[in-house]
């Protein structure tokens, strides 16, 4: 499957657009898998762009760097993102 980088033109947070950070890999029960590169706080980011889709399972795996994100940590995390 194709991995979809992410171009800054469509990242709103403004620390994405500073130097340093991780890359993170997020991967979804379909298959689509998006990179996003400059990331600070790699559970918080994730928790804040797809909040719905991790409440329902959607988004399955989350790499930074290379290394799996624990993903109830970022569920967790999602939750203040509902409603």
């Amino acid at each position: 499957m194709t991995t979809l980088r992410v171009a800054n033109r469509f990242r709103t947070n403004p620390l994405s657009h500073q130097d340093g950070g991780a890359e993170v890999l997020v991967i979804y029960k379909d298959g689509s898998r998006f990179l996003y590169d400059k990331v600070k706080f790699p559970v918080y980011y994730v928790a804040k762009i797809c909040p719905e889709d991790i409440e329902h399972g959607s988004v399955v795996e989350v790499y930074a760097d290379g290394v799996s994100v624990d993903m109830s940590r970022i569920r967790q995390a999602a939750k203040k993102y509902l409603n």
